[in-house]
């Protein structure tokens, strides 16, 4: 179940945000991100709608991912990834499994990134900040 918090949190509390992203009206990508509760408290009462998280968690929290480990692999999705990306559970989608260091603090943060390939090439660039 993708609701379930994932295995790198080891029974943490975590809080669970979902993101939606589209190009032209269509849904491309889904982002299921998972913030341990315990380094992120309170980030539920900051404007996350809107804003890039990468900010409010260097602005406000003071950190700075220091690495990620990252898996790629094409799946299934279950109907509700499927119906949320007007998909098809028949049709394959690009799942990332992300998950972000901040330093001492280990898997902070965990990502469940699913993509439609079928239509949207995607790319990423990394840099670190000096």
């Amino acid at each position: 179940d993708h609701d379930a918090s994932p295995s790198v949190f080891n029974e943490r509390a975590a809080y669970h945000l979902q993101r939606l992203s589209s190009v032209d009206g269509e849904p491309v990508l889904l982002e299921d991100i998972y913030l341990d509760a315990a380094i992120f408290h309170g980030i539920d009462q900051h404007a996350l709608v809107g804003n890039s998280l990468s900010q409010v968690v260097r602005e406000v929290y003071f950190l700075e991912a220091s690495s990620a480990d990252q898996t790629f692999n094409i799946i299934y999705p279950d109907k509700t990834i499927a119906a949320t990306l007007k998909s098809s559970a028949r049709s394959p989608l690009l799942h990332v499994s992300r998950t972000l260091h901040f330093a001492d603090h280990r898997a902070a943060i965990y990502c469940d990134i699913y993509c439609r390939t079928d239509r949207f090439h995607f790319s990423q660039t990394l840099t670190a900040r000096v």
